[in-house]
């Protein structure tokens, strides 16, 4: 398979490495069924979702020539609906399926990279590597500009489809005018990932060990940041998500505490990764940078 064959997808994949109001998408959609956003003073094409990851696929590929890599697991939402010109008198119950114009303002996407596997505290986990797209950050509204966008690298534990991902293992904003721009951002990212480091850094929460009450101070700590003006609340997890943490310490089948009260904070971790299912794409992976920062706080 090569990047001009990755609209060929089968069914979506139903993964639940993010959840809050996302829906799987094929690549086959993406691409003949979805139209392409413009900017608006000039009519210039935007980079599309599909050419977004078409190109990040074209880098994998020429990264791992001898490697197989799965089709990306894709996950979109806030649609965009339109018509035709045609339909334009049309009330919405009568419009027929041709007449409807749709793309999704947000998409984020990942896959697995053979060949990198680690485990910590039993639970095994994959190296894999993604993007997330948000027409929100392009001003479509004038000229042709530079878009933004997100590639990141990070590791996804198999028993819950968390995402370990921050800023030290690999995460890069993008502005770019071309494709090309993205295949070579790809191929930055890998060179610069340090894989060894990255699962160093994950194993030593494994060895951190916090009483009941460090647990509570912690959790108390956390929120008190969410609230401080110094901070951007709109990348930390909120009260419900950290509501979520604090339940799973109790009754989580995979990170609850032990008997005694003390957790690893390898399990707080992966308590937090959880929380952030609910967040929307475009705030997934800053959220995901916030809670290897978070840890400093225990």
């Amino acid at each position: 398979m090569n990047y001009t064959e990755i609209q060929q997808s089968p069914e979506p994949f139903n993964s639940n490495f993010i959840q809050a109001n996302t829906i799987p998408m094929t690549l086959v959609d993406l691409k003949e069924k979805h139209i392409i956003p413009v900017f608006a003073k000039d009519n210039e094409r935007a980079i599309s979702h599909f050419e977004f990851m078409a190109f990040c696929y074209k880098a994998l590929f020429q990264l791992f020539p001898d490697k197989h890599i799965d089709f990306p697991e894709v996950k979109v939402s806030h649609p965009i609906h339109g018509r035709i010109p045609e339909a334009r008198e049309k009330k919405p119950g009568e419009l027929l399926e041709h007449e409807k114009t749709l793309y999704y303002e947000r998409l984020i996407f990942l896959t697995k990279i053979p060949g990198f596997t680690a485990t910590i505290n039993e639970k095994s986990m994959d190296l894999v590597f993604g993007g997330v797209k948000s027409f929100t950050n392009d001003n479509l509204h004038g000229k042709h500009s530079k878009q933004h966008f997100k590639i990141f690298l990070g590791y996804q534990v198999h028993v819950c489809s968390n995402m370990c991902v921050s800023s030290d293992m690999g995460v890069m904003s993008l502005e770019v005018f071309s494709v090309d721009e993205i295949q070579d951002a790809v191929k930055h990212l890998f060179g610069a990932f340090e894989h060894e480091i990255a699962l160093k850094s994950l194993q030593k929460l494994n060895d951190v060990t916090l009483s009941q009450q460090e647990f509570e101070q912690y959790i108390g700590k956390v929120r008190l940041h969410h609230y401080n003006p110094m901070f951007s609340q709109k990348d930390w997890l909120g009260d419900q998500q950290m509501g979520q943490v604090t339940k799973g310490y109790f009754i989580s089948p995979n990170f609850s505490s032990n008997h005694d009260g003390s957790i690893s904070l390898w399990n707080v971790y992966n308590l937090m990764t959880e929380a952030n299912k609910s967040s929307y794409i475009d705030r997934f992976i800053p959220k995901a940078m916030q809670i290897s920062n978070m840890l400093s706080l225990a």
